[in-house]
Formats: structure tokens, sequence, C-alpha cells
């Protein structure tokens, strides 16, 4: 008899010897399992958190915006201030962007706006009525849209001649 065969008859009982399932490959591959972590438990809690933040920014964008115009009440002091405040902002931007005989020609219009709105200021005094004080915030509204509207115009035109001159 060769050695091969006495090793293996003399460690018989361990060769029979029924093998447990924490030794096998299943219970290797449970060790190894265990060991690894579970990511995407991880995404998911990371998902549902950046949906959570995303929703709160949204919601504060909106109600920022709701806060920083004054809502309409029957005291014009209310919103005259934040809509002049604007309004001289968007005149002062405009100034810079145009040269003189532009700028008159808007500043004739927004002249214009103006004695309306003092018209409309001197009527609210006497009247105190909800339909004046709407008519004078629609007037300080629309002055901001003229204002914004040829601003825009002006960028996209400037942007245009950039465009044309570097080519």
């Amino acid at each position: 008899m060769d050695k091969l065969e006495e090793f293996i008859i003399d460690r018989k009982g361990q060769f029979d010897e029924p093998r447990r399932p924490e030794d096998g490959w299943d219970g290797v591959q449970k060790r190894l399992d265990r060991k690894q972590t579970d990511w995407t438990v991880y995404w998911k809690v990371a998902a549902v958190f950046f949906f959570f933040c995303s929703l709160v920014l949204v919601v504060l964008l909106f109600t920022q915006e709701e806060r920083s115009a004054p809502a309409l009440a029957n005291e014009p002091d209310t919103f005259e201030e934040f809509y002049f405040h604007q309004i001289n902002q968007k005149m002062r931007e405009y100034t810079t962007l145009v040269d003189a005989s532009q700028r008159e020609e808007l500043f004739q219009d927004l002249a214009d706006f103006d004695s309306a709105y003092a018209e409309l200021r001197r009527s609210f005094e006497d009247l105190q009525s909800e339909e004046l004080a709407e008519a004078m915030l629609e007037n300080l509204r629309l002055r901001m849209l003229i204002l914004n509207e040829q601003i825009e115009l002006i960028r996209r035109g400037k942007g245009q001649e950039e465009y044309y001159h570097s080519s």
C-alpha cells in the first residue's frame, strides 16, 4: 500500500464526518454578506432626504416671494415703499444700460404713470376706496413690468450685438 492509501484509511472517520453548514460555501457566502454594507438602503435614505430638502426649498422660495411683495391693504403706505424702492432700483439699472435720448423717452412715459398715480393717491385720501388702492397698486406693478421688459430687451439686444461683432 502506498502512503496516500494509508493516509486515507487512517483518517477515514474524518472523511465520513457530516459537513457543518457554516463550513460550506453557503456559510462562507453568508459571512461575506454580513461584512458587506448594503448601500441600497443608504441610497434610498439619501434620495428621500434630497426630496424633502428640495420640497422645503421650493416652499421657502414661494413663501419668500409672497412676503417680499406686501399684500394689498387699505393703506397704500404698505405697498408704496416696496414698489417705489423697486422702481427706483430698476430706473438706476436702466440708466446704466442706455444713452440719454433713450432714457428721456422712457422716463417721460413713466412720468405720465407718476402723474396718474398722484391723482389716484389724492382720490384715495378722500374716498378710502379699496378699488382705488387696487388701481394704485396696478399702476406701480405696470411701471415695474415696463422697466423689467425694457431692461430685458436691452440686454438681449446687447447680447446680440456682442455676438454679431465677435464673428
